[in-house]
C-alpha cells in the first residue's frame, strides 16, 4: 500500500499505526458480530424462539454494526487528514482493487470446496 499511494515516512508514520489500531478493533467487532449472529441461529431453532431474546439478540447486533461503520468513518477520517486528494483517489482504487481480489478467492475457494464435495 506504501508504493501504491506514494506514502513518505512521515505519512506511513501516521498512517499505519492507527489502521492498524482500527483494523484489530474492526475484526473484534466482527468476531462479537458472529457470536451474537450465532445466538441468534439457536434461538431461530427453538420450536417457539423466545421473542424478547431475539429483540435484544437484533438490537446487539445493530449497535456492533453500527460501530463498525463509525469504524470505517475513523479511518476515512485519518486518511483524509493524513493523504493529499490524489493518494485518497488512489487509496480507494487501491482498497476497490483489494477486495474485488479478496471476492474472487473466496468464490474460488468456494468452488473448489463444492468440487470436492461433489467428487
Amino acid at each position: 500500500m506504501t508504493e501504491a499511494l506514494d506514502l513518505s515516512e512521515e505519512q506511513a508514520a501516521e498512517v499505519y499505526p492507527a489502521a492498524s489500531r482500527l483494523e484489530k478493533e474492526k475484526a473484534g467487532i466482527l468476531k462479537a458480530i458472529e457470536s451474537e449472529m450465532g445466538v441468534l441461529r439457536g434461538l431461530l431453532e427453538e420450536k417457539s424462539p423466545d421473542e424478547a431474546r431475539l429483540s435484544v439478540g437484533i438490537a446487539k447486533v445493530k449497535e456492533l454494526r453500527q460501530s463498525l461503520r463509525e469504524k470505517d468513518r475513523e479511518f476515512e477520517d485519518l486518511l483524509e487528514q493524513n493523504l493529499s486528494p490524489v493518494q485518497r483517489a488512489k487509496y480507494v482504487l487501491f482498497s476497490a482493487e483489494f477486495y474485488k481480489r479478496v471476492a474472487a478467492g473466496l468464490k474460488r475457494a468456494r468452488e473448489q470446496t463444492a468440487a470436492r464435495r461433489r467428487s
